[in-house]
């Protein structure tokens, strides 16, 4: 095993797949187009507290933008070894579903790409509030 830091980017282009933890890694992971999957899993009471006051259908970054799920979300008691595992053997040997994926995965960075991001995100950040 080697240790890298500091040359994300280019470690992440490596890999066909990618399992990780929620956070902005998920939105480069995917703004990459490379196939992932997130796991999400904090003390039950924390996540009883958030579940209540956090009123959104996807954790994900790029699924809450897309507002569908694209990347499948592993959270709390889903979060199982076996689960996140078969998850990733879908996307290394179903073709149709690493295509659709990948598919979805365009579409966003697309999206991204367009202008007034800031804007963008301030308008997503309002709706989310009013919800």
């Amino acid at each position: 095993m080697k240790l890298v830091k500091e040359q994300t980017d280019n470690v992440m282009q490596c890999f066909d797949a990618i399992m990780t933890g929620t956070g902005t890694a998920t939105l480069e992971i995917s703004l990459m187009g490379i196939q992932n999957c997130i796991t999400y899993l904090i003390a039950l009471l924390s996540y009883s507290i958030l579940k209540r006051m956090v009123k959104i259908d996807n954790i994900v970054l790029v699924n809450i933008v897309a507002e569908k799920e694209i990347v499948k979300e592993f959270i709390q008691n889903q979060s199982h070894p076996q689960f996140i595992a078969d998850e990733i053997h879908k996307i290394l040997s179903d073709e149709t579903y690493r295509n659709k994926m990948t598919n979805e995965l365009d579409k966003g960075r697309e999206q991204q790409g367009k202008t007034g991001g800031a804007k963008n995100v301030a308008l997503l950040a309002i709706e989310m509030l009013n919800t």
